[in-house]
Order: C-alpha cells, then structure tokens, then sequence
C-alpha cells in the first residue's frame, strides 16, 4: 500500500564497534553483532525495493554507530545510493570526533545536506582534530551534563580554546544522559546535580543577556532550540521511541525500538520480510512510563513524550523536562516581548 504522504525520520544502525569506551555511552552492549556480515549490495537492493513498494519518503536520515568514523566507508557507499531517493533534506552523522578524515570533511563539505554532530568527550579530541573539524560547513557540537559535570560553564574555556582553534564559533548544546543500563550510576544525574544545573542556566541566561557572552548566547540558544523541537516533534507521538513516527534499521532490515540498542532483544520486525519473527522476544515495558495516567495527564508530556523507557532515573527525569519547560516558557516569552518591542521601535523609526 502506498504511504507516499509519510515523511519520517530515519535511523540506520551500522554496528556497535567504537574506539572508545565512555561510562556515560548510552549504547548497551551486545556479544551479537547483527550487522557483522551484512552485504551492502543487498541492503540497497532492497531497501530500494522497499521504498518502491510502500512510496515511503523521510524526512531525515541519521547514521549511527557505535562510532560511525569507524563504519565510514559503509555509510557513505549507502549514502551516495539512497540520498537521491529518500527525500530527505538533511542526513545526520553524530561522531565523537576523535577519528574525523580530511577524506569525511572534503566529502561532507561536497555534499551541503550532511550534517555533523560532533560529542565532546572530556578533552579526547586533539587540537589538530579540532581543526579539521572546523574545516567542516556544516556542524555543531554536543555535550553531555551529567553528575561529573553538572554546569555547561565548565566547558566554556574549551569552547573558546575551541573556537580559537578553528577560527569560528561553532553552534554547542548540552543535553542531560540517559540513566539506562549502559551508563554507568557513577554518572546518574540527582536532584541536587539538576538545581545546579538549573541555577547554572540561569546564571548563564543573565550574562547571556547583560553581558552579551557569545558562549553563554550560543548555550541558551540551542536549549531553547531543543525544547521547540521536542515540543513539536514528541507532542505528537507517544513516546520518544516506541511509536511508528520514527523507522529504525540495521543492514538487514531488522526494526528496532530505540537506535542506541541493536541488540537483538530490541529487534521487532523487518521491512524487507513481514513474515519474520523476532529472535527473541522484548523483555522490557515499552510504556512503563508514557502509558502512566500521571505521564498522560502531565503538562509537560507533549515535550517529554514520557521519558525514556529504559530509564533508571524517571523520577529525576521528569524533574528535568519540567524544570525546563517552566524556564523555556518564561525565556520564550521574554524573547517574544523583545521581539514585539523592537518591531514597534522599527515602525516608528520609519515612519515620516
């Protein structure tokens, strides 16, 4: 059946392999490497076949390790074969940077629709590579706050280190871990780390404003940015992964819950064969907490979309989205305000 008004997000799964071995990596590990000997050639073959049978069109592809550098070649054979079919406008690749080629940025800056996701790993990337990357067009780097790091202000001297660098300022967000059984508790997030947080935003918000700090405009920015996206974008599913919004694939077609697990636990069907079953069966409640009534009925969940499912620390959690959805709201408004004020200073500037 044809389905050619769906434009979807989706997630290609490479493998699992990386160079590093972060405590806070979300990824869970498996001893079964479901892409290990996947044939490029079929995975296209069919993958064309599927978008012709379904008329499926997304609106979005991101390629996903493990450590993507590592699967490069792969991901950009598959690249340069679906790109001009899928309709997508921006396909996505999230590195922790420590690998990037001239070879990726000379590709990458040939090809305008990718995007590079570069994760700050506590100091890995060197100053070379940091050059190379802001060789790059089209970036922006992430980091993770968590119960080591509460405070994006921590991070300010390595963005301008950084940004000297490369000879630019490039976009920086932060966004909170993922308490799942892949990252270790060392880096769990409490109560208390997220009101320093939150006063650290709010310190970082002032001198954004007064002081028109360029690292702290830069931080704000994407902090409001994220929660505009998530508003619109988890408002209308039921919960962060588990819906049929986003489509989330390895090499051989397998379907899967979430992209940060490729274990065969998470596999829930495939594209290229209906009839299959799943190796094993999900072992876990995908809605343990979006099917709540307290989840359902909160304010915030058009944001949250629930949380995620395999979460260890739901309760901070929801304190997170909370607390942030009060301090967007009120930032969003005050911008708005300055907005309305300005456009009226303007109007009376040009008039006769």
């Amino acid at each position: 059946m044809s389905d050619k008004s769906s434009f979807q997000p989706l997630n290609i799964l490479f493998g699992s392999a990386c160079n590093l071995k972060c405590g806070y990596c979300l990824q869970q590990d498996s001893t079964y490497k479901v892409n290990k000997k996947a044939d490029l050639n079929e995975f296209i073959w069919n993958f064309w076949d599927y978008l012709d049978r379904t008329g499926k069109k997304f609106s979005s592809v991101h390629y996903w390790g493990g450590e993507p550098m590592l699967y490069w070649k792969r991901i950009k054979t598959v690249y340069q074969r679906i790109a001009p079919f899928v309709g997508a406008k921006k396909h996505r690749i999230t590195t922790n940077g420590t690998l990037i080629s001239r070879e990726y940025v000379d590709f990458c800056n040939n090809h305008s629709d990718i995007f590079t996701v570069v994760s700050f790993h506590d100091g890995r990337i060197t100053d070379d590579k940091w050059r190379l990357i802001g060789k790059l067009n089209h970036f922006s780097i992430e980091a993770l706050i968590h119960h080591k790091r509460v405070s994006p202000l921590e991070l300010r001297d390595d963005y301008e280190r950084i940004s000297d660098l490369m000879g630019k300022r490039p976009p920086i967000g932060f966004d909170m871990i993922k308490a799942n059984d892949g990252c270790h508790s060392d880096y769990w997030m409490t109560e208390a780390d997220l009101c320093d947080y939150f006063a650290s935003m709010i310190h970082i918000y002032e001198i954004a404003n007064i002081k028109k700090d360029p690292f702290c405009q830069a931080v704000i920015a994407q902090f409001l940015y994220r929660y505009r996206k998530d508003l619109k974008y988890k408002g209308i599913k039921p919960n962060p992964c588990v819906n049929n919004h986003i489509l989330s694939i390895d090499l051989f077609g397998n379907t899967y819950n979430c992209h940060h697990n490729n274990s065969p636990e998470n596999i829930t069907g495939n594209i290229f064969n209906p009839d299959f079953i799943p190796p094993k069966p999900i072992s876990f409640d995908l809605g343990r907490f979006s099917s709540t009534t307290d989840c359902r009925n909160c304010k915030t969940y058009p944001s949250c979309g629930g949380g995620c499912y395999t979460s260890n620390t739901h309760e901070i959690d929801c304190f997170y989205y909370k607390t942030r959805e009060e301090l967007a709201k009120f930032w969003l408004e005050e911008l708005e305000k300055h907005e309305r004020e300005t456009s009226r200073i303007c109007e009376g500037l040009q008039r006769p």
